[in-house]
């Protein structure tokens, strides 16, 4: 599955007509995730593509429950 969170989700939800929903919060707000099954993802890529976006992928390597949490602001990709 891949995941889209804050702005990027807000845009892409509403490029792609799927559910906004929400993962945890940070500073008190909730954050803001859509995301697409990884089969489907080319379509979905493709879609944001002829609508304007510039689109890049950052698969997760770790296993998450393995991942050390980490401090800092939201990166951008």
């Amino acid at each position: 599955f891949y995941e889209l969170f804050f702005d990027d989700a807000v845009t892409a939800a509403g490029t792609l007509d799927i559910t906004l929903t929400k993962r945890g919060k940070q500073a008190g707000q909730d954050v803001p995730m859509c995301g697409v099954p990884v089969h489907a993802a080319d379509g979905y890529l493709a879609r944001l593509i002829r609508a304007g976006f510039k689109v890049a992928v950052c698969e997760q390597m770790e296993d998450p429950a393995a991942a050390k949490k980490r401090g800092g602001a939201k990166a951008l990709v």
